[in-house]
């Protein structure tokens, strides 16, 4: 399911108007995309959290050329479902 999809979802469920979930969704997102920039974890009770993740530099050797270079530091952001969320997953079947 991409996020038409799901927005199309949504409005079927809810009889909001399409528009208005559409912006709320981007807005969503986008909070989402703004809060982690800043290095906060954000819980979503019963889904999950986004976390952001840190990687120090490290040297890697290429095995091929056995030439080395450095890793610069990183981060990254991952998901961590809750376990409610895991729980549905791998028990309930699809009711598409």
């Amino acid at each position: 399911m991409n996020a038409k999809e799901l927005i199309e979802k949504i409005s079927d469920k809810t009889n909001f108007n399409l528009e208005d979930i559409e912006l709320v969704f981007a807005t969503l997102i986008e909070e989402i995309m703004n809060t982690n920039q800043f290095q906060k974890n954000i819980t979503i009770k019963g889904f999950g959290t986004f976390k952001i993740s840190r990687v120090k530099s490290f040297v890697r050797t290429c095995k091929a050329t056995n030439t080395q270079h450095t890793v610069s530091n990183y981060k990254y952001v991952r998901f961590v479902p809750h376990k409610k969320f895991k729980k549905r997953i791998r028990t309930k079947p699809p009711t598409d």
